[in-house]
């Protein structure tokens, strides 16, 4: 982002908080709405799926032994099985 104008970095960061409210609010009302188990903390778990969809490209290597869809699907069962109520399995 250091190439980037003043004026399209804070474009990016607006967009950025912008969607990381909107998935805090999603994780709030999962929670409120007894969809996901109660007492989990909104921010840190949104903190924690945006580290982890956001730092794949880092360590990902599509010539390794997984796929990226094998990937991405060990993220999703391991997020949404972390926090739906009642151990509830995703499939």
């Amino acid at each position: 982002m250091r190439q980037l104008s003043d004026k399209y970095i804070n474009e990016i960061k607006e967009k950025r908080s912008e969607f990381r409210k909107n998935t805090q609010k999603l994780i709030k009302d999962g929670i409120q709405q007894g969809e996901f188990k109660q007492g989990l903390h909104p921010d840190i778990i949104t903190m924690g799926i945006l580290g982890i969809t956001n730092c794949g490209y880092y360590w990902f290597n599509p010539d390794g032994e997984l796929s990226e869809e094998q990937v991405v699907e060990i993220f999703v069962n391991m997020i949404l099985n972390g926090i739906y109520r009642n151990g509830g399995v995703y499939n």
